[in-house]
């Protein structure tokens, strides 16, 4: 038999939480299974596979507890809509959804998607996150196609409310590429976060009238096939369409091209209230930096990703200098990724007079020795003179951080 506290001490005891978590365990068949938690009534929930939320149904089912989960994330099991029916009638205050579908039924069930939104018609919820081609049993080797894309965003004016929203395609030829972005934003006027993963911006076509989609304030955009002749069309197009971005994180699968100084220098400059920028593929990383620092001074969080197969160029005293001369008012965090072929100490002096610089991160790039390039890393402290910081190094596999502690 099942084994649960009674409602009412947990109400009494949740209430009662400041920032501590209230645990709660179901006892089957003499094993204990941590269920869930509820931290000031907002319960997060994952879910890892189908025997996890046949038992989670099965639970909440015999013991109305339903009403505690706020988030429930189950984007590694294939759903069926059988499932989400008694998932949306047993816990009636979800405010963030996340699930998976498999290659087959993605291509084959594609009704069972709208039919899942429209469950929450009405509802609470106000993220989600849906994830396309999990591993399956399945053989057939195809991804989601734009057709069916397409056809369930009109499903999300269902959830009028939505503010977060995630499309993910974990197949191994991702193409989410005609995925119609516009679309999106109509029928979720209250978007404020957007993720698309796996989406093919090679087959991008920019709006003649561009609609400003001002809530808008984090975009997470992992694409592939991409082409530099289209890079700069589709960066000014989202430095347009998000006027009042904070966070962006542009980072490609594909190995054509590479961004450049030019092509972010724009997009920093159409975006003036951008606060934290993770970009991928970088050419020429040092001018990067610099030139995108200068067109958005606000930035104060960096991470340079190296381009694939490229030969990054060493650090020179020209940048040195520039760094000493313009400085970077309120650049806080950087991650760096540094090549085989760059002089350590010449990058750390370089970062190092970074006056507003509080952490620092570099990691090694994709070699057979990724710690080729920081072998020869002096004790467990680096300092430089000249008003730069002091760093304490932690070193952790392929990764080195570094924290400032005090002014030299």
């Amino acid at each position: 038999m099942l084994q649960l506290f009674p409602l009412e001490l947990i109400d009494t005891i949740s209430k009662s939480l400041d920032s501590r978590d209230l645990y709660i365990c179901m006892s089957v068949s003499k094993s204990w299974y941590p269920l869930f938690r509820i931290p000031l009534y907002k319960t997060k929930l994952s879910i890892r596979s189908s025997d996890e939320l046949s038992r989670f149904i099965q639970t909440v089912d015999d013991s109305c507890l339903g009403k505690y989960v706020y988030h429930i994330d189950f984007r590694q099991v294939d759903l069926t809509l059988t499932n989400a029916q008694r998932l949306r009638r047993l816990c009636p205050n979800l405010q963030s959804v996340g699930f998976g579908m498999d290659k087959h039924s993605c291509i084959h069930e594609s009704t069972m998607t709208m039919q899942f939104l429209e469950n929450f018609t009405a509802s609470h919820v106000t993220e989600l996150h849906m994830t396309y081609g999990i591993e399956c049993s399945c053989s057939e080797e195809t991804s989601v196609d734009d057709s069916y894309m397409n056809s369930i965003i009109p499903c999300l004016k269902t959830l009028p409310q939505l503010v977060s929203l995630s499309l993910c395609d974990n197949a191994m030829l991702p193409k989410l590429g005609c995925v119609d972005i516009d679309n999106i934003h109509y029928h979720c006027p209250l978007l404020e976060s957007l993720e698309l993963n796996g989406i093919n911006l090679g087959y991008f076509t920019v709006p003649s009238n561009i609609v400003p989609a001002s809530k808008i304030r984090n975009i997470k955009i992992h694409h592939t096939g991409m082409i530099g002749s289209d890079c700069s069309v589709w960066l000014s197009y989202f430095a347009q369409k998000y006027p009042s971005l904070e966070s962006v994180d542009l980072t490609s699968a594909g190995l054509l091209w590479a961004y450049t100084a030019q092509h972010l220098t724009l997009f920093a400059r159409g975006c003036p209230r951008l606060k934290r920028a993770r970009f991928g593929n970088i050419a020429w990383k040092y001018k990067v930096l610099y030139e995108v620092y200068s067109a958005n001074t606000q930035l104060n969080e960096v991470i340079l990703l190296p381009a694939a197969d490229l030969v990054l160029p060493l650090p020179n005293l020209g940048f040195y200098n520039l760094i000493d001369v313009k400085g970077f008012g309120s650049l806080k965090s950087l991650t760096y990724t540094i090549a085989p072929s760059e002089n350590f100490h010449i990058t750390i002096q370089c970062f190092s007079r970074i006056r507003s610089l509080e952490r620092l991160e570099l990691l090694g790039c994709k070699s057979p020795n990724p710690e080729v390039a920081m072998v020869k890393v002096l004790d467990s402290t680096i300092r430089y003179p000249q008003g730069g910081w002091t760093f304490n190094r932690r070193r952790s596999s392929s990764k080195i951080s570094y924290d400032a502690v005090d002014l030299v």
